[in-house]
């Protein structure tokens, strides 16, 4: 299992996503102030891009979206489409990301919105 972090960086009103190591991290924790730092949660979409917490995903078979958020033990996406919202809120009802049935359906039908 890979682990790594993204970072959004705000400089002079420009938007920039910074790709960041374990090691890299701990060198650089002091220095991070307020920005939050995204976990790579080991899926990659159908594209094959990386996805970290705090992606939305789109099924563009049937529409349905899906926010990816962190969850005691690791990360989940909301079970209902009702429940996805551009918040980025956590749903009370989510499906593990790890359950083998879920990642191969992010990986084969889902792309990050981008």
């Amino acid at each position: 299992m890979e682990i790594k972090f993204r970072q959004n960086l705000k400089i002079q009103n420009i938007e920039k996503k910074v790709f960041v190591d374990l090691k890299t991290l701990q060198d650089c924790t002091p220095h991070l102030g307020d920005d939050i730092l995204e976990q790579y949660i080991n899926l990659k979409d159908m594209n094959g891009d990386e996805i970290y917490e705090n992606d939305m995903l789109i099924d563009r078979k049937n529409g349905n979206c899906f926010n990816v958020f962190r969850v005691d033990g690791g990360f989940g996406i909301n079970a209902h489409k009702s429940d996805f919202n551009f918040e980025k809120r956590p749903s009370v009802f989510y499906e593990s990301v790890a359950e083998p049935r879920i990642s191969k359906y992010i990986s084969g039908n889902c792309e990050i919105i981008k």
